[in-house]
């Protein structure tokens, strides 16, 4: 018994959970949840203004787009290049100097339409995050569930085993083999290195 438990140091591995890992994720959801609604934000002021320089476009496409407009077109790329930070193409767009004459209409239209495809990508990124960042949730609680238990009956006994059935379904594949009745801890993936690569954050 005392083996079992200097080999897995369940106390530790729960502090590290409750003070370390569970808060960074709580934080990166906050932080993506703030960037999904600042890409509503920005999506529903440059498709309108893709839609009015479009039609400026249909009417005269050589016409130099107005000082008022080029300033918003301006503020949509920046905005988009500090959302879009790890696509490569957007960080690519560059707003236009306010020098001489003004872009043609047609050439700013071009550069919205980046932008546009730009979020487009940026929304599929935010929602593949947003997944995996409730897995990792979903995870860190039942691995709380197994430690605390586990604390509570002196080690990984068929009692705790029996007790997880219930949520087994929620544990996730990384933590456990087999399935059914005949599901069990992979207890040596369960320490401390694991764990903090799992939970890494960082690199979402």
């Amino acid at each position: 018994m005392a083996k079992k438990q200097e080999t897995y140091p369940v106390q530790t591995l729960l502090t590290i959970l409750d003070t370390e890992l569970g808060p960074a994720v709580e934080n990166a959801q906050a932080k993506a949840q703030e960037e999904r609604r600042a890409l509503e934000s920005l999506k529903s002021v440059a498709l309108g203004l893709y839609d009015e320089v479009d039609k400026l476009v249909k009417k005269s496409p050589v016409d130099l787009i107005t000082p008022l407009v080029l300033e918003q077109v301006n503020g949509v790329i920046v905005e988009a290049k500090e959302l879009g930070k790890q696509d490569s193409h957007m960080q690519k767009l560059v707003p236009f100097v306010a020098a001489g004459d003004n872009p043609e209409q047609r050439d700013v239209l071009v550069i919205l339409r980046l932008v546009k495809q730009g979020m487009e990508r940026l929304h599929v990124l935010q929602l593949e995050q947003s997944s995996i960042l409730a897995t990792l949730k979903s995870d860190l609680r039942a691995l709380t569930h197994i430690f605390k238990h586990w604390m509570e009956l002196g080690s990984a006994t068929a009692n705790v085993r029996e007790y997880l059935d219930d949520v087994h379904s929620a544990i996730s594949t990384n933590w456990k083999y087999g399935t059914g009745y005949t599901w069990q801890l992979d207890m040596p993936k369960i320490n401390e290195v694991h764990i903090r690569a799992y939970f890494d954050v960082s690199k979402l």
